[in-house]
Order: structure tokens, then C-alpha cells, then sequence
């Protein structure tokens, strides 16, 4: 090899290749430009430049090709970069903009195709359009899923007012999501529609003001539209101790954290009843635990096996 020195300097150039942020530097102090890696990157796309190795999945270029480019070139490069980042915004920028979550805005962007164009940047004036279309900023902050906190606060009213309001029926989940409580405890939360919450207050004879007023801790002033649900576990509890009375039997009911569901478990009597089809369809017959049955599994017992 050291006899062929000159050959593979020759072959090689005397510097080590360099990656598209060197090359950059290297093109910006010899041309007093304002040249990015990003600038080079294009002129290696447009054919101008060729990679001549790699490191690490990044090109490396030849420092002699680099010396070589026609500034005329670079500069054009450069100009039209720095054109559309005067023109352009970043996508995240676009929607902290509007007030949007990002994926609401791609959402929107791809309904109305909008152009995304290099570096992932959207045209300012395609993001300005958007920003001034009240209708359409109306019907993305509406569709927009609240879990009941969030959805108290949306319109000023504290949790177990809200509460009121879907025993009452005024607003009903569009949707749930199972939420990890703790290290196994499983949830299913409900979802409310942000625009179907803000219906809320256009609730005929609802003095809302003074449902605001009143103090935490304090019995709620919507109490005489509803009555609040009773909680599940008292619901599955009164439901197991009715059922064992009336047949005579033992039922118990246990609460599975991780999934989020009840079992109740039971042997049958002498004349063996019930059934499994007569328990879920007692629990179908009971209002109240009817939305909670799909979260009930039922487990009859024998004195050899379980089935």
C-alpha cells in the first residue's frame, strides 16, 4: 500500500469524505453562503452530487466534488430553501396555530389535501385558510372525545354536576376507552362529544349560574332533574343476595380489578335453578343492571366441576 500511496490518494483525495452537514460548512466558507446540510441533501437528490461511501446510513461525499459544484448551484439551493421556510411552517407549528392537536390537524390536512411539502412543512397561507374557517374550527374542537373531568370542566361545572346531567340524560357517552387504575386495576371510562357536552347548556329551565354557585360538598342544585345512579358494586352485591334468596342458594360475587368485571358464582338448588339463562336473563329484566351486564360473567358450580 505504501508503494501505491499516489494511486489511492489519487482514487481517494487526500481528505476523508465528508457527510452532508461538513460538506455544507465547507461549501458555506467558501462561497459566504448560508449553506445547510439539508441544502447539499438536494443537490445530491437533483444528481448534482454523488455519494461516494456511507457511515451510519448518512452519505459521505467527496471533498474534491464538493470544491468542484457550481456555487451558481448551491446558491439556488439555498434561495429556495430558505423561500419556502419563509413560506412554510413545521406541521406541529401549523397546529399549535389553530389550536389543534396534531392529529387532528393531519386529519383535516388530509381531508382537504393539503400539500405537504419538503421537510414536512405545510404552505402558511393553505394553514391560514384553515385558521379562518370558523364552521370547520367549530366542528373539530366539537368532535373532540372528554372524559367526564374534562368534560366538567368544558362547561364550568364541577364533576358531580355533571354527573346530574347524564343521569338525566342530557349527554350520553359517544364512546369508552379501557384506562389502567393503579398497577392491575382495569377501567372502562366513558367518552363524551365535546359539542353534544356544550348542548348541555341549552338544557330549557336549568339555572345554570346558580347550579355554578354552589359551594363543593354541597347537594347539587340539579338533584330535582335525576337521581344518581346507584354505584355498580351495590347494584351487583343486592342483586347476588336477592337471587340466592329466592332460591335458596349461595351466590357470590366477586370483582376481577384487572379486567373490570364482575362474577357471580352459584350452585343450583335441588330443582336446579337457575340456570345461566335465567340469571343474565334476570339481569337483562333489571334496568339498572342491564347497561352493566356485558361486564358480568356468570360461573355455575357443580360439586365435581366448575362450568
Amino acid at each position: 500500500m505504501a508503494r501505491r500511496a499516489e494511486e489511492i490518494r489519487a482514487a481517494i483525495g487526500p481528505e476523508h469524505p465528508v457527510g452532508a452537514n461538513r460538506a455544507a460548512e465547507r461549501l458555506a466558507e467558501r462561497l459566504g453562503l448560508e449553506v445547510e446540510g439539508a441544502d447539499v441533501r438536494l443537490l445530491a437528490e437533483q444528481g448534482l452530487l454523488h455519494a461516494v461511501g456511507d457511515y451510519k446510513g448518512f452519505n459521505l461525499y467527496d471533498c474534491r466534488d464538493v470544491d468542484e459544484i457550481d456555487p451558481a448551484l448551491v446558491e439556488q439551493c439555498v434561495v429556495e430553501r430558505l423561500a419556502w421556510a419563509e413560506a412554510s411552517m413545521y406541521t406541529r407549528d401549523a397546529a399549535k396555530q389553530l389550536g389543534w392537536t396534531l392529529e387532528e390537524f393531519l386529519r383535516v390536512a388530509g381531508e382537504r389535501s393539503l400539500r405537504q411539502g419538503r421537510f414536512g412543512r405545510f404552505l402558511r397561507d393553505d394553514v391560514e385558510l384553515l385558521h379562518d374557517d370558523e364552521e370547520l374550527d367549530e366542528a373539530v374542537r366539537g368532535a373532540r372525545l372528554l372524559g367526564s373531568d374534562e368534560a366538567a370542566h368544558l362547561i364550568e361545572l364541577q364533576r358531580r354536576d355533571f354527573d346530574y346531567c347524564v343521569a338525566a340524560g342530557w349527554v350520553s357517552p359517544a364512546d369508552e376507552v379501557d384506562r389502567k387504575v393503579g398497577r392491575r386495576r382495569w377501567v372502562v371510562v366513558p367518552l363524551y362529544r365535546a359539542s353534544d357536552v356544550l348542548a348541555v347548556l341549552e338544557i330549557p329551565g336549568v339555572a345554570w349560574d346558580e347550579v355554578r354557585s354552589v359551594p363543593p360538598g354541597q347537594p347539587s342544585r340539579l338533584r330535582e332533574f335525576a337521581s344518581l345512579p346507584l354505584a355498580r358494586a351495590t347494584l351487583v352485591r343486592g342483586f347476588a343476595a336477592d337471587l340466592g334468596e329466592r332460591h335458596g342458594i349461595t351466590v357470590t360475587a366477586d370483582y376481577d380489578d384487572r379486567r373490570d368485571r364482575w362474577e357471580l358464582e352459584w350452585a343450583p338448588n335441588a330443582e336446579r335453578a337457575p340456570s345461566r339463562e335465567d340469571v343474565r336473563a334476570a339481569l337483562l329484566a333489571d334496568p339498572d343492571l342491564k347497561p352493566h351486564s356485558p361486564r358480568i360473567a356468570l360461573r355455575v358450580s357443580t360439586s365435581d366441576k366448575e362450568s
